[in-house]
């Protein structure tokens, strides 16, 4: 995914945000991108799992903010973007800020879609 993509997300939900809040976060999310496989479960009262290969990396109380008209959420020392159904986390960050959060995931963006 593209920083390109990312702003479109972004610039979409922007559009979106008054229909954000009415929408039920809980539910299944799975990496969009094949190599990937990751997968993010909110719960009804926002306790979420998020693992990849079938194994539990984070777990806990999901936080929600919104600024502006982006919604964010937190997973504790993770924060990434919300918009229309798809999740959007930074996996790495660059030369002035490095960080690696997720190696399994060898992207810079990670994309995960809501599935029913």
């Amino acid at each position: 995914m593209s920083h390109k993509d990312l702003k479109y997300a972004v610039a979409v939900f922007g559009l979106m945000s008054s229909q954000l809040f009415s929408q039920n976060i809980s539910g299944n999310y799975f990496a969009v991108e094949p190599k990937c496989k990751m997968h993010l479960k909110i719960g009804l009262q926002n306790n979420y799992v998020l693992s990849i290969n079938n194994k539990t990396k984070l777990k806990g109380k999901l936080k929600i903010s919104r600024e502006d008209s982006v919604t964010y959420f937190d997973f504790g020392h993770i924060s990434s973007v919300y918009a229309l159904d798809t999740v959007y986390i930074q996996n790495s960050g660059n030369a002035m800020n490095p960080y690696w959060h997720f190696k399994e995931c060898d992207m810079k963006y990670i994309r995960l879609a809501k599935r029913k």
